[in-house]
């Protein structure tokens, strides 16, 4: 799967075994920036990760009434 550069992301850490939020991008470029400097903190350690997760969908269907 390609990601356009204009799909909204969210980016999620692993640190120490702990799911965390480090927020969510407008494009696959603000959040790639964003997860390598996060990876590149002096205070990570070498286990640390994190994951990018495009957001494939949103908003809820139009309701009928």
């Amino acid at each position: 799967m390609t990601l356009l550069h204009a799909q909204p992301c969210l980016v999620l850490t692993d640190r120490g075994g702990e799911i965390g939020w480090l927020g969510q991008f407008n494009d696959i470029s603000a959040a790639r920036a964003a997860m390598d400097g996060w990876l590149t903190a002096e205070d990570r350690d070498d286990e640390d990760a994190a994951f990018i997760l495009p957001i494939l969908g949103f908003g809820r269907p139009a309701m009928e009434g």
